[in-house]
């Protein structure tokens, strides 16, 4: 059936394309194109040199100090 031959094609691609491949088209598709997530890095620009860690884990710490704005941003870049 053709959702047979769909499946196949889909586990067969997804087997053979080595992982870093796949994510750098994750890269592409979600940062890049539709822009749902972050650039790779631990937070954006403008919370780097305003936030003080406390354990290093920048989820942990937002969270510990209440800044929400700061948790989201580290979420999203934790994403990809």
């Amino acid at each position: 059936s053709l959702i047979d031959q769909i499946a196949r094609v889909v586990g067969l691609i997804g087997y053979s394309v080595p992982i870093f491949w796949l994510g750098l088209l994750g890269l592409v598709l979600f940062y890049a194109k539709l822009q749902w997530i972050a650039f790779p890095a631990r937070l954006d620009v403008v919370y780097e040199y305003t936030f003080t860690p406390i354990t290093g884990f920048d989820l942990l710490d937002a969270a510990m100090q209440g800044q929400w704005d700061v948790f989201y941003d580290a979420y999203r870049h934790i994403i990809l």
